[in-house]
């Protein structure tokens, strides 16, 4: 006979309840409509930012930006370094949790944040081998692509499209957006914060990292809905006796 107010086999342990409920629900149910006008948005802003993207650059360039300190750290938001070291931080505070029964579930939050900039990252570098639009730079903020002959015809260094520093620090954002939704507009401010100090370095055009940004938001929501999410929630506590 099972008692009233007991745990079910399946969650024997008293914490395990509770760890199930503190897991963060990452999935959301697919939407091949709201998808499709997101994509035509994101689309339909980067043509129209695609001819501002010279007199940005001749009003935001500045040699000197990638000189300061504060814009040295700003940029490594856009590498994969200070997010390896924060998801494992996270990984560790979730050992607990994965003790009290919640298992792996617990490190889904570290997974994505881990996840979704490399996701975006390495796509971004092989857009830019498919787009082979140059950096700014290097031809005086004139929109310049490269050609199919040559030694770098395959080699990534000095195009712009996408911003990979964008790509990774939008899919580190918009990660931590999803784990830790109350700060929002911080983790979204760092994103912006790296594509800014990109397009100020002549690095990158305005719509680069634009679409840096929009290549990440749909990483992080692939992510979301296909590999960091589903856990199903905790069994409910028996109510009454059985023979």
């Amino acid at each position: 006979m099972t008692a009233a107010g007991t745990p079910s086999a399946e969650h024997g342990r008293p914490d395990a309840h509770h760890a199930h409920a503190a897991a963060p629900r990452f999935r959301t149910p697919p939407n091949p409509r709201r998808a499709a006008l997101s994509a035509a948005a994101a689309v339909a802003v980067f043509a129209a930012l695609c001819p501002l993207d010279r007199p940005a650059y001749l009003a935001l360039h500045n040699p000197a930006a990638q000189t300061y300190l504060a814009d040295a750290i700003i940029k490594a938001a856009g590498t994969m370094y200070p997010w390896l070291a924060v998801a494992a931080a996270m990984a560790l505070a979730a050992v607990p949790r994965a003790s009290a029964g919640l298992g792996a579930r617990a490190f889904r939050p570290a997974a994505l944040l881990l996840s979704s900039p490399a996701l975006a990252g390495g796509a971004a570098e092989v857009l830019k081998l498919v787009l082979r639009r140059e950096r700014p730079i290097l031809h005086d903020g004139f929109q310049v692509y490269r050609s199919l002959a040559g030694d770098r015809a395959w080699h990534s260094g000095g195009l712009d499209l996408p911003s990979s520093h964008a790509a990774v620090a939008f899919g580190a954002a918009f990660a931590l957006c999803v784990i830790a939704p109350r700060l929002s507009p911080l983790w979204v401010i760092i994103g912006v914060a790296c594509a800014a100090q990109r397009v100020v370095a002549g690095a990158h055009f305005v719509s680069s990292v634009f679409l840096g940004g929009a290549l990440a938001c749909a990483c992080t929501t692939f992510l979301c809905r296909v590999g960091a999410a589903g856990e199903p929630r905790a069994a409910p506590l028996a109510k009454g006796g059985s023979a």
